[in-house]
């Protein structure tokens, strides 16, 4: 109902502030809850920064949980204007005296000059190239493309690893030369080009640049070695540093200097350090007490708030467990707590550690697992995975991860008596005529990457040395199947050794006899075993503990060992880092996490507030239109009355007119 202003028209009372002096004590209850439900909200805002303090803590905790974050090396090159330098996290420390003596280059080869590069004046019929030992590739020349541009963009569109572009060298009248680049450069990838054209005039190619190797000497003096690589990116030469060179100066010598990376480690901790005070700082505020004004933080008191903390100055102060004295406490690496509480960091002193002992700096601060087993390796955790202690988990291995087959059922002895096409995993792969077995298993490891299939030439069940095309999956596991059709026979019955042995029946690792009957296959498996004696479950070599382990829930190990039987152990330790992560992944991530459950605890009361304050508004606007209505009958009663004597005072005063008139008489 809409609110009337009724202030007394006829009583002449000020109704409005009558009812709002007879509504204010019912008043009273909702001012309370309207003053609790500010104390919660701003309870919840507390809870709300918390979180996300502790989610930056997390984060830099994760960085510190990480192996690969102290596996870090940098390397540096003394003359960036002949070789650049880039280090891996396997790169070992060290000094290299380098000369760059020559740069690889590319093969090119140039045509005869011709007047105009549009003009239809070349041959039809096929051009045929080929880089170095790889599958030679054929073009289709025909009255469309028998230009020189036509040609040019016929090549650059087959994909066969060279570039085509025409350049004019000034001739006065056969200006326009082809000139074709090998997209690899080295010694080993010539390209030879092959001419089938008929009428017209054949394109004749020279050399134009010679294919060259990169040429680098490593030391000096008498054991200095000479190295020869195909490419000018070199990655071989210093484990786990690349190498590109820029240019060559014999008589200039490149120092090449790789270190660990300790700068990035102490970025690291300090972004932990930072985090860690400020979510001190936002503790204190909202957990202190001030004297002076007799007032509180919002989480004064929160026994959630009192465990959160406690649980994070466990890990900060903990010795972690299986490791050496010495380097087993943050205060070893130059962290300690302050009498304020903060953490206090002395940079020199981690950066001495991580010189003198790498190794064990990360086993401090990273989940780490390690075995002396060399066919265990260890691979990641989760927050379940618990820590091992020195003695270690256990490995039991019963199946060895497999990788899927197919067996060729006709072996190819011979050079391929013509084109064939296979087409595997739905990928084509041509294969030309003349090529041998170890042509078209070149041509099928090319495609490896697209196919996700590796080749070789075995015996015809897939093991040992033969002349049987096997292809096998490049991942282990039941996951990862194989598909392979030729576009030709291989005989069948009559089995055709100048074919590369697959036939033209669909064969699959599961149903692999094809079309000769003799093929042969198997689906991959996946590891199996346990760890810890407790369930594991494998995926092609990784083998991972079942979640609700009581200790290996969620760790993945790499099994590569070649025999069933018992392996390992695995010493799986969690660093100060990791166990940082876990403990707060608790505390706020999910319903039923630590802070989640105080936040909602906090919602559901003022939830309750507001359910409860809109029923008490309810009532109390249902009271003030009672009152209203009372007055407003009031008011209507009066001005009825009001009305009645005026009608009496009228009929009195029309009485005694009338009297008056009548004595007069």
């Amino acid at each position: 109902m809409a609110n009337s202003s009724i202030s007394g028209i006829i009583s002449g009372l000020d109704t409005e502030s009558i009812i709002s002096q007879l509504t204010s004590l019912r008043r009273a209850p909702q001012i309370r809850m309207q003053a609790r439900k500010t104390v919660l909200q701003k309870k919840l805002e507390a809870w709300d920064g918390l979180k996300k303090q502790l989610s930056s803590l997390k984060s830099a905790a994760s960085a510190l949980s990480q192996a690969a974050t102290f596996r870090r090396s940098s390397a540096t090159s003394s003359d960036t204007a002949l070789l650049t330098v880039a280090a891996s996290p396997e790169a070992a420390p060290g000094t290299y005296h380098l000369t760059v003596l020559a740069t690889a280059q590319a093969h090119q080869v140039k045509s005869q000059g011709y007047a105009d590069s549009g003009a239809a004046v070349l041959g039809t019929g096929t051009l045929s190239i080929q880089v170095g030992a790889g599958a030679p590739g054929t073009i289709v020349i025909d009255e469309t493309n028998n230009s020189l541009a036509g040609l040019r963009d016929a090549i650059n569109r087959a994909g066969l690893g060279v570039t085509a572009s025409i350049v004019n060298d000034g001739d006065a009248t056969h200006p326009y030369r082809l000139v074709v680049t090998s997209n690899t450069t080295g010694e080993s990838n010539q390209i030879t080009i092959t001419a089938n054209l008929t009428g017209g005039t054949d394109p004749a190619f020279t050399t134009l640049q010679e294919a060259r190797n990169a040429s680098i000497r490593l030391g000096e003096g008498a054991g200095a070695m000479l190295i020869s690589k195909p490419s000018n990116t070199v990655t071989d030469v210093i484990p786990g540093v690349t190498l590109n060179l820029v240019s060559a100066d014999e008589n200039k010598r490149v120092m090449v200097n790789v270190t660990r990376d300790t700068s990035s480690v102490g970025a690291s901790v300090q972004e932990l350090v930072n985090s860690y005070n400020a979510l001190v700082d936002n503790i204190n505020s909202q957990g202190k007490y001030d004297p002076e004004t007799q007032q509180g933080g919002s989480l004064l008191g929160d026994a959630t708030l009192l465990l959160i903390q406690d649980d994070i100055q466990r890990v900060l102060d903990q010795v972690v467990p299986g490791l050496a004295q010495g380097v087993n406490t943050l205060s070893n690496v130059g962290l300690t707590v302050g009498s304020d509480g903060k953490l206090q960091y002395d940079s020199a002193q981690l950066t001495t550690a991580l010189t003198e002992n790498p190794t064990a700096v990360m086993k401090l601060f990273a989940n780490y697992g390690e075995s002396a087993d060399p066919g265990v390796k260890y691979v990641s955790c989760t927050n379940e995975t618990v820590a091992s202690g020195a003695g270690g988990y256990p490995v039991e291995i019963t199946r060895l991860a497999t990788r899927s087959r197919i067996t060729a059922g006709v072996a190819q002895t011979e050079a391929l008596a013509g084109d064939e096409q296979l087409t595997i995993n739905g990928t084509t792969i041509a294969l030309t005529h003349g090529m041998t077995q170890a042509d078209v298993i070149a041509a099928i490891n090319a495609k490896s990457s697209v196919t996700g299939v590796t080749a070789k030439a075995t015996g015809p069940d897939g093991t040992g040395e033969g002349s049987y095309l096997t292809l096998e999956a490049s991942q282990y596991g039941s996951a990862y199947t194989l598909s392979v059709v030729s576009s030709m026979s291989n005989g069948g019955a009559v089995p055709m050794a100048n074919r590369s042995g697959i036939g033209s029946t669909l064969v699959t690792e599961s149903d692999a006899a094809g079309e000769a009957g003799t093929g042969s296959g198997a689906r991959g498996v996946n590891v199996a075993g346990t760890i810890n004696g407790e369930p594991a479950t494998g995926s092609g070599q990784m083998l991972t503990g079942d979640v609700g382990n009581a200790t290996t829930s969620g760790l993945v190990l790499q099994i590569t060992s070649l025999t069933v039987g018992a392996h390992g152990p695995v010493v799986f330790t969690r660093g100060v880092g990791g166990e940082l992560e876990r403990i707060i992944q608790t505390a706020i991530e999910g319903a039923e996490s630590t802070v989640e459950q105080a936040r909602s605890s906090v919602q559901a009361e003022i939830d309750a507030l507001t359910d409860e304050m809109k029923i008490a508004d309810e009532r109390l606007t249902a009271l003030q239109e009672r009152l209203r209505a009372q007055f407003m009958a009031m008011e209507s009663t009066l001005s009825r009355l009001q009305n009645q004597s005026l009608q009496l005072a009228q009929q009195i005063a029309s009485l005694s007119g009338q009297k008056s008139s009548t004595g007069g008489l």
